[in-house]
């Protein structure tokens, strides 16, 4: 997450976020991953969760992580 979070500040001529930045910036995400709540994140709240966010989907694209 850090290296992403860097990446992304870095193409918008941004100083590197600081841990406290990448924790939050990890709790939102999750919370927006577990759809349900359950402290768990499935594989489906996951593909669902993707779709939806453009900047995450580029990222893992970017990273050969995920396929266009």
């Amino acid at each position: 997450m850090t290296n992403a979070l860097t990446a992304m500040n870095a193409m918008n001529g941004k100083k590197p976020p600081s841990i406290q930045e990448v924790e939050k910036k990890t709790d939102e995400y999750f919370a927006k991953l577990d759809a349900d709540g359950d402290k768990k994140i499935t594989l489906r709240e996951f593909k669902s969760f993707v779709k939806k966010d453009k900047q995450i989907l580029e990222i893992l694209l970017g990273q050969g992580v995920a396929k266009g």
